[in-house]
């Protein structure tokens, strides 16, 4: 009779070549040694080799919910860092616009960019405000004062255009505000309404595209030659222009005048 006899050694791995080979299949064979050569094998005494599982699922603990808790107000934080940061640059950039494209009061920082950065010294003969930038509804405007303040030298200044601003009135222009030699005064496209000026040396004067409704005085311009009055809404007679002597070339084009341009001579030569 034969014995029973225990095998107390212990059990023998198969190595990779031996159990590749003893698998039937080709594509489990091939499975078995990708397994092999990526380290999913592992020796268990007293039993065949078992593959481990790198996705085995595991409920997580209350220290990985805390840690997973707090990345998360993290990146919510950074997240609202960042869109206020945004939010704040976008804001700027609108009031940069409105500022450098939309400029109702004169600063200093306009002066600067108008005649450098030495404005104070210098002697300006031409000031041009009628860019695209300017939106201007008053000359002045406190507390810079516009073209009131004390330091524009404004002896020398000769020509002036103030068109395709918001302004009403230009009464800034005055010989006792400085602008005695003053010869060229274009305020096109602008909403002034009833100018009266007084500057001894102006010969050229542009308010086409206003509101006049009526001639304005031109007892204070005794040099004036050329009036562009069009595009406005004039009506009446024409007696306000016969106080010019020296008036060679008048433009009352698209008013509410019912003359023709005979008439118009005539009521002018009375």
């Amino acid at each position: 009779m034969l014995g029973y006899h225990r095998d107390t050694s212990t059990p023998k791995v198969p190595d990779r070549m031996n159990l590749v080979s003893g698998l039937a299949h080709p594509v489990q064979a091939l499975n078995v040694a990708r397994n092999f050569s990526n380290g999913l094998f592992t020796k268990a005494a007293g039993h065949f080799p078992t593959v481990w599982d790198k996705h085995q699922h595991h409920e997580p603990s209350e220290e990985d919910t805390f840690s997973d808790d707090l990345r998360a107000m993290k990146r919510r934080s950074e997240e609202t860092d960042k869109e206020r940061e945004t939010r704040e640059i976008e804001d700027q950039e609108v009031k940069n616009f409105e500022r450098n494209y939309n400029i109702v009061v004169l600063t200093e920082k306009d002066f600067e960019d108008l005649m450098g950065l030495e404005w104070k010294s210098k002697r300006p003969t031409s000031i041009d405000l009628s860019a695209e930038k300017y939106k201007l509804e008053t000359l002045e405007g406190e507390p810079f004062m516009g073209l009131s303040n004390k330091n524009l030298m404004k002896s020398r200044i000769t020509y002036v255009n103030v068109s395709d601003n918001r302004l009403h009135d230009i009464n800034i222009f005055q010989k006792s505000n400085g602008f005695e030699h003053l010869i060229t005064l274009m305020a096109r496209r602008n909403m002034i309404v009833s100018p009266s000026l007084v500057l001894p040396k102006l010969i050229e004067l542009n308010l086409a595209y206003n509101e006049l409704r009526f001639v304005p005085p031109l007892n204070g311009l005794p040099v004036l030659e050329t009036l562009i009055l069009s595009h406005n809404h004039l009506q009446g007679t024409f007696s306000g222009f016969k106080g010019s002597k020296r008036l060679k070339r008048l433009d009352v084009a698209y008013n509410l005048y019912n003359y023709t341009p005979s008439q118009l001579q005539d009521a002018l030569n009375d």
